[in-house]
């Protein structure tokens, strides 16, 4: 960019209007509304409840309200420090890692990335998976500029990252403390049938309103089924129901997936399908419906232009016209587990389309988060960096013996985080956590639930004498028997129980 090329300050008030004539949908609703109140009656004055009015029958104030709150966020969101240098190299090295990876896969095959594949009866190998990133993060060393002693630590993260205390996290999930009703938990009491009642109530009226700040509010304390799927979508800043044009997109990208396949991309992503929802007792039903998901995915430019972070680099392929096309168009790389964010929304809705829509909304926003390198607040390492503060401070000793018999606690707690616990809790905890991420917009949850199991199951570990003893007690199949709520409350209010 030409830095001496005086630049126009955006405004909130001039990015709203941006905005609005960027959304096809807003912009034609205010062309109705201008025609509507210029075919109006001429005795009958526009008035602010007159105009108010007409907004409301054409439901456009929920959606300006939505934007405004939308581009508020995003100022605030906005990176303000630098990143590490050293972060910044490790991100660079691993982007170009995965990008050489799939070069190497696709030569190993015989195969061009666009085309019929020749070699579909071959075995087809990951590029990378959970361990390959770990592996990726904990060999960023300390800063250069830090002396070395102030560099150690017991833990695998040798950054010298802020990261929130108790008192702090407190403050943050007080909405969590045991005073407050929690859904997830209260709901299994006897004569809960009025607080069930009383969060149905409320849940509909917050679904009226449709305005994101209060629907994830609401999501703090848990959602009744039958409401997560329209309370998801409007935490997610999307319309309430699938429309016209949604159905239209969606199937565009279905359409591109068929028209032109990803050699090795489009095998991968069908591979990690099989592997994982094939295994699935509750998600092997919903196959075809997740597959089709992925691949529309990996067609969608509209992720790698609006996520939070770009975590792959594309291939640039070019076409027989001379055009250039990006591989996969999502800017996401498949990796062993990935379909693990998608397959739980498959229990939530009956069809693709809003599956889709959803995941894309929790990946642009939330995922894209957890398979980036950087040092920003709230990403991979720094939730890393967290869980293992959290442990050290709330439990030295177990920290300190798991050291003495060779593990590392973040080797064990890194894919439960990563992969946002779809790997350790049965579905339906897994969606009263996810709730709770939703509605705080935020991932901090994950790096507090680790360190609360592990300081669940402390005083079993402290017997251990061995690394496969620790690993056996902490198998992901040990995460079957754990509810969310009543570990997170203990470890983050757990004097309020004594």
């Amino acid at each position: 960019m030409d830095h001496t090329t005086p630049q126009t300050p955006v405004t909130p008030s001039s990015a709203l209007l941006s905005s609005l004539h960027l959304d096809p949908f807003l912009h034609l609703s205010l062309l109705h509304l201008k025609k509507n109140l210029i075919h109006s009656p001429k005795s009958t004055p526009h008035t602010v409840e007159s105009i108010k009015s007409a907004m409301l029958e054409l439901g456009l104030t929920p959606k300006i309200r939505n934007l405004a709150y939308s581009l508020s966020c995003s100022e605030k969101d906005r990176k303000s420090t630098p990143e590490i240098l050293q972060v910044e190299q490790a991100r660079d090295d691993w982007k170009q890692s995965i990008y050489d990876e799939l070069l190497s896969v696709c030569s190993e095959r015989g195969v061009s990335i666009i085309g019929p594949d020749s070699a579909q009866n071959k075995k087809i190998r990951y590029i990378f998976d959970s361990e390959d990133l770990f592996d990726a993060i904990k060999r960023i060393p300390c800063s250069s500029n830090m002396n070395a002693s102030l560099c150690h630590n017991y833990g695998l993260i040798k950054l010298r990252l802020s990261t929130p205390d108790h008192s702090a996290l407190r403050t943050k999930f007080s909405e969590l403390h045991p005073c407050n009703r929690q859904y997830g938990m209260d709901e299994t009491f006897l004569g809960s049938s009025k607080f069930i009642q009383h969060r149905q109530e409320v849940g509909v009226k917050v679904l009226q309103e449709s305005y994101v700040p209060i629907s994830r509010q609401y999501a703090r304390y848990g959602i009744p089924a039958g409401l997560r799927p329209e309370i998801y979508r409007v935490c997610l800043n999307l319309p309430r129901r699938i429309g016209a044009k949604e159905g239209e997109y969606y199937n565009s990208l279905r359409e591109k997936a068929k028209n032109m396949r990803y050699n090795v991309v489009d095998e991968l992503f069908e591979m990690d399908s099989q592997t994982i929802i094939s295994n699935s007792m509750s998600f092997f039903p919903f196959l075809e419906n997740i597959t089709n998901v992925v691949l529309a995915f990996s067609r969608d430019s509209w992720v790698v232009q609006n996520s939070t972070y770009t975590a792959h680099e594309s291939i640039k392929y070019e076409m027989s016209d001379g055009s250039t096309t990006s591989i996969p168009s999502s800017g996401v790389q498949p990796f062993k587990g990935f379909v693990n964010y998608i397959a739980p929304l498959s229990l939530v809705y009956e069809d693709e389309e809003r599956i889709y829509f959803t995941f894309r909304g929790m990946y642009s926003r939330l995922w894209c988060k957890l398979n980036v390198i950087s040092s920003d607040s709230g990403t991979l390492i720094h939730l890393c960096k967290t869980f293992e503060d959290l442990l050290l401070s709330w439990d030295p000793a177990l920290f300190m013996h798991l050291l003495s018999v060779n593990v590392a606690p973040l080797s064990i707690a890194f894919t439960w985080i990563h992969l946002a616990f779809t790997n350790v809790l049965e579905t339906e905890q897994l969606l009263l956590l996810w709730d709770r991420l939703v509605g705080y917009d935020d991932l901090l949850l994950l790096p507090v639930l680790s360190a609360a199991i592990f300081t669940f199951r402390s005083e079993t570990l402290m017997c251990t004498s061995s690394a496969q003893e620790v690993k056996d007690i902490l198998d992901n199949n040990s995460g079957r028997r754990l509810k969310v709520m009543p570990i997170l409350q203990a470890a983050l209010f757990g004097e309020c129980f004594k």
